[in-house]
């Protein structure tokens, strides 16, 4: 009896912090060619393999979503940041939810607290700049945590 009732309260400790589990991910936002505006992007996708394992049919709600900006530092440009959370994966009609952020910088966000989650979710960092004829190069990656519940 005692042995199963510690297995029982193992088990329980182990999935309680499961539900804790961050997921990380990093990107460079590309070179941009800029002829008036342009855009320089950074894509995060949630694969199924990015979750544990039990986790594919259960609803899961966002708690917040930590990041970093890279940034352009090419004369001349003006920059700004957007982090946006696509709850039900980037497409037409889908829901698109943006926060502005600070390029060359880092923080994080409740803005999309108790949004849904799951494997075809994504967030991007989005960089709109403007500027005449130019080529601009990120310095840096762009990084996000995505901390979820059950």
């Amino acid at each position: 009896m005692k042995k199963t009732l510690f297995l029982i309260l193992t088990l329980f400790a182990f999935f309680s912090h499961a539900d804790e589990i961050p997921i990380s991910k990093s990107a460079s936002p590309g070179v941009v060619n800029i002829r008036l505006t342009g855009t320089g992007l950074s894509q995060f996708s949630i694969r199924h393999l990015d979750l544990p394992r039990g986790y594919l049919g259960n609803p899961m709600k966002i708690k917040n979503i930590q990041w970093q900006s890279a940034h352009y530092s090419t004369e001349g440009i003006t920059e700004t940041v957007k982090i946006c959370y696509y709850p039900y994966g980037y497409g037409v009609k889908k829901p698109e939810h943006c926060k502005t952020i600070s390029p060359n910088a880092s923080g994080d966000t409740e803005e999309f607290q108790s949004m849904r989650f799951g494997y075809e979710s994504r967030v991007t960092i989005r960089h709109e700049l403007e500027g005449g004829r130019l080529t601009a190069y990120p310095t840096g990656t762009d990084k996000i945590t995505i901390h979820y519940q059950k």
